[in-house]
């Protein structure tokens, strides 16, 4: 019922798809069909619609939702109205300096300036469309033909490049800085990167080298230095034990008893 139009009947939307009710169709939603009719509608029911009907005392009578439909069909009535100036119907100038003067309307004059600007809108888009036709086959005439166009320029270009060999030597060279920016210089780089990493290895096998023969070296010195003691101490030691094993000797002399000249061993006695 919000989205109705003024118009009688229903028509299609802009978009030729979505129905625009009309008033016949809204006067039928208000209390059902047959109880009311639109002034400018299609008279379907005996209770009329206008800008002056119903009154305030008779829309106390009615339910709340009738009320709130019979308010807003009036008030499309109120539009209607012949000689009621609720639209505005300005016309503007499509020349310069396109000035344009306001001016109000009823709904019959609001509708045929609309048609007017939309006709008159369609034949100036039909001019553009011609003058653009015209000014673009033009301009491709004027860029393309004669010896000062593009292509008289193209074709000087095109002779340039096939008498002085130009064109070998430009694909020659685009081959090499090709060849130099997207394969020479990344392998240049990848190659010096791994460069620093086997130095940075190689720096840091020298430290450990050197640390771990350095130890070495220390331990050899303090071994050497307590070989050397040794040595010193080595003599004396010698020496005591020398004289412990004479005085064990001469004891075992002193304490050894003295053989019986007629004593035979068992031995010699038994091959005799």
């Amino acid at each position: 019922m919000v989205g109705s139009s003024l118009d009688a009947a229903d028509r299609p939307g802009p978009d030729a798809e979505k129905i625009i009710y009309g008033l016949d169709t809204y006067v039928d939603l208000i209390d059902g069909p047959g109880q009311y009719s639109f002034e400018h509608g299609t008279p379907s029911g005996p209770q009329m619609i206008n800008a002056t009907h119903p009154t305030a005392a008779d829309l106390e009578t009615v339910p709340y939702l009738v009320r709130n439909a019979l308010v807003y069909a009036q008030k499309k009535e109120q539009l209607l109205q012949r000689g009621a100036l609720n639209f505005r119907c300005d016309r503007a100038q499509l020349v310069p300096p396109y000035a344009k003067e306001e001016q109000r309307c009823d709904y019959e004059e609001f509708k045929e300036t609309v048609q007017f600007l939309g006709e008159q809108a369609m034949a100036e888009l039909s001019n553009l469309q011609n003058q653009t036709d015209t000014y673009k086959e033009a301009y491709y005439a004027t860029l393309f033909d004669g010896p000062t166009g593009v292509g008289g320029m193209l074709a000087e270009i095109r002779a340039i490049l096939n008498e002085t060999l130009c064109r070998f030597l430009w694909w020659r060279w685009s081959t090499i800085m090709q060849f130099m920016c997207a394969d020479l210089i990344p392998s240049i780089i990848e190659a010096a990167a791994l460069w620093l990493s086997v130095a940075g290895i190689g720096g840091l096998n020298i430290v450990i080298m050197y640390k771990v023969w350095r130890h070495l070296g220390d331990n050899k010195i303090v071994a050497h230095e307590l070989a050397g003691d040794q040595d010193d101490t080595k003599p004396d030691d010698d020496e005591d034990e020398l004289a412990l094993e004479q005085g064990m000797e001469g004891k075992q002399t002193e304490e050894a008893p003295e053989k019986d000249p007629a004593f035979v061993p068992i031995e010699d006695q038994v091959q005799q």
